[in-house]
């Protein structure tokens, strides 16, 4: 399979580029319900929920990654993404969905308690997203993503 590349924009109207470093994991996930864009790909920090999109927009897709709308049938509800790159306006991932294939259960919880989506429970405590994954065979283990050790 070849590598997907995205660019993650809108990160100035959440908390700019700060919570973002190379070689760390966000999560992408499908906003089915988006009034703008009905393929709309949100991007979540843990403790923090909501950090960007996807850009779906020729002049906001960055050279050499793909759009919103060319990787929304790629995946389920959510897929993992690496952070390769961080500019000044926006942020460049590499998805990585052969991290979820190895997490036996993904839990995401978002400020938005009524997303039920395919592997994920909404949570509505408001912290934003936190990931937990377990490992098979009941061999219990944690996905960390953003900041916190991998």
């Amino acid at each position: 399979m070849d590598e997907r590349f995205v660019t993650i924009v809108g990160i100035d109207h959440y908390y700019g580029k700060t919570p973002f470093a190379v070689g760390d994991l966000v999560l992408l996930a499908k906003e089915p319900d988006n009034e703008n864009d009905a393929e709309a790909v949100r991007v979540l920090l843990p403790r923090l929920g909501t950090v960007g999109y996807v850009a779906n927009s020729p002049s906001t897709v960055a050279r050499g990654t793909q759009s919103a709308g060319r990787i929304h049938d790629s995946f389920g509800a959510a897929v993992f993404a690496r952070v390769l790159f961080v500019t000044r306006g926006e942020v460049i991932a590499r998805l990585e969905p052969r991290i979820a294939e190895a997490v036996d259960v993904l839990r995401v919880e978002t400020r938005r308690p009524t997303e039920e989506a395919e592997g994920c429970r909404a949570g509505s405590d408001g912290r934003g997203a936190r990931w937990n994954a377990d490992g098979a065979g009941g061999a219990g283990g944690e996905a960390r993503i953003g900041n916190a050790a991998r």
